[in-house]
């Protein structure tokens, strides 16, 4: 369980600072906030 909730406050963080970046009017690539988004949805096996 808490395994689950580290990955998925390390995504959050990400999400956030995508967030962020968009709101200061920086450009970020269509790619990496795909690969974030899809990252939510795949078990890490790590």
């Amino acid at each position: 369980m808490s395994k689950t909730y580290r990955l998925s406050a390390k995504q959050n963080l990400e999400i956030i600072k995508i967030s962020n970046a968009l709101a200061q009017g920086k450009s970020v690539s269509v790619g990496f906030i795909a690969s974030v988004l899809n990252n939510t949805n795949k078990p890490n096996d790590k």
